[in-house]
């Protein structure tokens, strides 16, 4: 707490502005976005390799978020006062961050992946994002860097083998993300009836295996029945796989919920299942379309 009380009295306009910036690069809309334009359009393989860090690192986060139940900075010290504008997306538990997992799971795969010089980019973007986290109020240093190395450390595990097997054994990569993402829905549900956590957790818990379990399905299903190419012809199709991509997953993520909520209520297969959609949207529907009518 001393670094962070230290950095709020260095807290400017500017700052505040610039931090939140920084820290969206950490925020999830923004990331599967990116990973989506990656798949989609330039190197299926990279694709791959931040899907499985990504969702790795996330069940781990997430995993360690509900064993541990470490309050956030503010509730730890009710006289500390985080950046206002920070609260929403500061959520949750708070060690370890999961802006900070999110943020090292897709740069430093990216950075691992390229072979030249300019790739240290990839790697400052983390470090910038964790510095965000603690300048805004909302995560303390043990919770920033041990998300960064854990994930850094799934990061290159999953670059070195992936890259060294030439992405032979990727079903073994999509196995263990299916049995990990159900292992997380099943500790959570555990111990939301041990009544140790909230349902919220539960929710957040069963969101990541969703997303990660269509992720896995999604890839496979392309593998075995797709092989789109990412290259196109002309530059103005890229744009319409783009659009048409991220349009459609909009419309099932705000979509289903609406209807999902009128038709079932609050019921937690909901979320599962359309996070489960919205990922396969991206790694298997989107590329059948692609193949077919957007070559």
């Amino acid at each position: 707490m001393e670094l962070l009380n230290y950095l709020a009295t260095t807290r400017t306009v500017f700052g505040e502005l610039f931090w939140n910036f920084i820290t969206k690069f950490g925020e999830e809309t923004i990331l599967i976005l990116l990973l989506s334009i990656i798949y989609w359009c330039y190197n299926k393989k990279l694709a791959q390799m931040i899907g499985f860090t990504f969702f790795l690192s996330g069940y781990l986060v997430q995993g360690l978020k509900i064993t541990f139940r470490i309050d956030r900075p503010w509730i730890k010290d009710p006289n500390f006062k985080p950046v206002s504008s920070a609260y929403e997306t500061a959520t949750g538990y708070s060690f370890p961050s999961g802006h900070t997992q999110a943020a090292t799971a897709v740069y430093s795969t990216i950075g691992f992946f390229i072979k030249k010089w300019w790739r240290i980019f990839f790697f400052i973007i983390p470090l910038a994002v964790v510095f965000s986290r603690m300048y805004l109020g909302v995560h303390t240093p043990t919770d920033v860097f041990t998300s960064l190395l854990l994930s850094l450390l799934i990061s290159y595990l999953v670059s070195y083998f992936y890259q060294k097997s030439d992405g032979k054994h990727i079903g073994w990569f999509l196995l263990i993300i299916i049995i990990f993402g159900f292992a997380l829905m099943i500790y959570s549900f555990v111990l939301y009836n041990k009544q140790i956590i909230d349902y919220s957790y539960v929710t957040d818990c069963c969101k990541t295996a969703g997303a990660g379990m269509g992720f896995a399905c999604g890839v496979f299903l392309e593998q075995r029945f797709v092989n789109f190419h990412t290259k196109t012809k002309h530059f103005y199709t890229q744009l319409l796989k783009i659009v048409f991509g991220i349009v459609g997953l909009l419309s099932i993520q705000i979509g289903l919920k609406t209807i999902f909520l009128v038709v079932f209520g609050e019921v937690i297969f909901t979320d599962v299942l359309r996070y489960f959609l919205m990922i396969l949207w991206v790694s298997y529907i989107c590329p059948l379309v692609f193949n077919r009518y957007m070559k």
